[in-house]
């Protein structure tokens, strides 16, 4: 966190938006198989889930394919914004993780 603090935090806020979206994606999966939603998730003939690109929204998070930096930054500001609507922040709306 004091990374953020620093004249280069752009790149500790990116980092830790990485982070917290393999987090975030985690519990999206978890949902999905909860839900017990074949739409959502199923089981593939390796006994693997395969999920929805719903649950990922617009990030471009693929479980097929390899996760990158650019995927991950996605899904944490789509959650971000999804946060601050949810919270009434109506004029708010965030396109990155650090705010330059």
């Amino acid at each position: 966190m004091h990374g953020l603090m620093l004249p280069s935090g752009n790149d500790a806020a990116t980092s830790l938006a990485e982070h917290f979206a393999l987090i975030i994606k985690e519990d999206r999966e978890k949902q999905a198989i909860n839900s017990k939603n074949p739409r959502l998730a199923k089981l593939n003939e390796d006994g693997e889930y395969e999920f929805s690109s719903m649950i990922y929204g617009n990030s471009g998070v693929d479980n097929k394919k390899g996760l990158n930096s650019r995927n991950l930054v996605r899904l944490f500001v789509e959650e971000m914004n999804k946060t601050a609507s949810m919270l009434g922040m109506e004029n708010t709306t965030y396109s990155n993780p650090h705010g330059m």
